[in-house]
């Protein structure tokens, strides 16, 4: 099926059709599989396309260009979805899309789902981009980076610096969850250490105080799980 226009293509996101198109000969078919982004008669075709490309990214770095121009702005959010997680399935590959995601981060009208998704990817592609995307206003931004930093467990520690220099942030005093979150993210990555780094900044002045306690209070329900 190489060299298939998508015009004769059915409006179904058969493999049959597709992964020919995409695995097989990419190199021949990076212009119908732009035309295939742009479809808005069958988002199935856009939503299994993205999902396909990372198997030819090894050796076309073309897809990750696709991802990001083609795949991250279409109107249909499944495939934004879609375009963002594989993107993070690319890991460093895909590094070519970290500024793309984290403006995803920092964009209060997407939604919270999307927001996971980015930081999710950028946690696979550079996790250093996390703390970037942290440093915003935007509160869900913020939360969604603590969480993809907390996930990587150790391999986070890289951040603790970051995380504990923003409990004395005076953003903590109009927003105590954001203490609260950023407590359970040092005590995710560094159990060991987290809680007494966190619990020393008992002795600094009352707006860090304040914002340790809350940081500790974050920090209780992981000692639990523990």
């Amino acid at each position: 099926q190489a060299g298939s226009s998508w015009r004769s293509i059915p409006l179904v996101a058969n493999d049959s059709y597709l992964r020919p198109l995409i695995v097989a000969e990419p190199n021949h078919n990076w212009q119908d599989l732009r035309r295939a982004l742009h479809r808005r008669d069958d988002w199935s075709v856009q939503h299994r396309v993205v999902e396909l490309l990372p198997e030819v990214a090894e050796n076309h770095s073309d897809s990750v260009e696709l991802l990001l121009t083609e795949a991250l702005p279409p109107c249909d959010p499944e495939v934004r979805y879609e375009a963002v997680e594989s993107l993070g399935r690319l890991g460093e590959r895909a590094k070519p899309a970290v500024p793309a995601l984290i403006a995803i981060m920092k964009k209060a009208e997407h939604s919270e789902g999307l927001t996971r998704r980015a930081a999710e990817a950028l946690a696979k592609i550079d996790p250093q981009a996390l703390i970037q995307a942290a440093d915003d206003e935007y509160w869900t931004a913020g939360f969604q980076a603590a969480q993809g930093l907390a996930n990587l467990g150790k391999k986070a520690e890289f951040a603790l610096p970051y995380l504990m220099q923003e409990l004395r942030s005076p953003r903590n005093r109009s927003d105590p969850d954001r203490a609260a979150y950023l407590g359970a993210a040092i005590y995710q990555i560094n159990p060991r250490d987290g809680f007494d780094e966190v619990a020393e900044l008992l002795h600094e002045p009352e707006e860090t105080r304040i914002a340790a306690i809350e940081a500790l209070g974050g920090m209780a329900p992981r000692a639990k799980e523990a």
